[in-house]
């Protein structure tokens, strides 16, 4: 008889296989990605612009808002209730004739600066001037508006649309000054400056510029 202290493998008993723990993980597979398709357009042409520019006496383009190149002075007493216009006569002679600027095809007044002061000390009835500035071709610029007995003085870089034919000629237009009704009149000093403009065209008024656009679509 025997005594067995632990168990044997009996060989006419087929041994099981041994089996992997499955996977529990779920695998994600990643999306195709989709080729980007450009769509190629045809050769465009388009205008590219070329502008009139405008240059001081200096020869710069865009300086005449910077300079004073003239001046024009005087005095004007007012009428209660009635504009007064006096002449705007510059006090130098400049040397502004377009044949000293090649290309040039138009000359034009700059304001670019004014004042205007009582002489008067004393107004028995206060009031309200109003000053306009009037050129050679009828465009009024309005000034400002101030008590009387007040001063009025500005910056400025207004471009006077009405071109000189004549440089040379020192008349440029005239001051326009009203003094409201039932005011006291009043004696003034006034004082404007000026630059000069010269318009040069461009050669070309525009010129083609042909590129191809891409356009991406996902």
């Amino acid at each position: 008889m025997n005594h067995f202290h632990g168990k044997t493998a009996n060989p006419a008993i087929p041994k099981p296989e041994r089996k992997e723990r499955p996977v529990t993980e779920k695998l994600v597979e990643e999306e195709p990605k989709h080729p980007i398709v450009r769509e190629v357009k045809p050769p465009t042409p388009h205008r590219k612009p070329h502008y009139n520019e405008l240059y001081g006496s200096l020869g710069v383009k865009e300086s005449w808002r910077y300079e004073v190149n003239n001046y024009a002075i005087g005095t004007l007493t007012t009428v209660a209730g009635s504009p007064v216009s006096v002449p705007i006569t510059m006090a130098q002679v400049q040397n502004w004739r377009l044949s000293q600027w090649p290309g040039a095809i138009s000359f034009f007044l700059v304001l670019r600066k004014f004042s205007i002061a009582p002489q008067t000390a004393v107004f028995a009835t206060l009031g309200e001037i109003e000053v306009r500035f009037q050129d050679t071709g009828g465009y009024v610029l309005p000034l400002g508006v101030s008590v009387s007995s007040s001063m009025q003085a500005s910056d400025q870089s207004t471009l006077l649309p009405t071109p000189l034919a004549d440089p040379s000629n020192l008349q440029v237009g005239s001051l326009i000054v009203t003094l409201n009704a039932g005011a006291t009149v009043g004696t003034y000093s006034y004082q404007l400056g000026f630059s000069g403009a010269f318009l040069v065209p461009a050669l070309r008024p525009y010129e083609l510029e042909i590129a191809n656009v891409h356009s991406p679509h996902h």
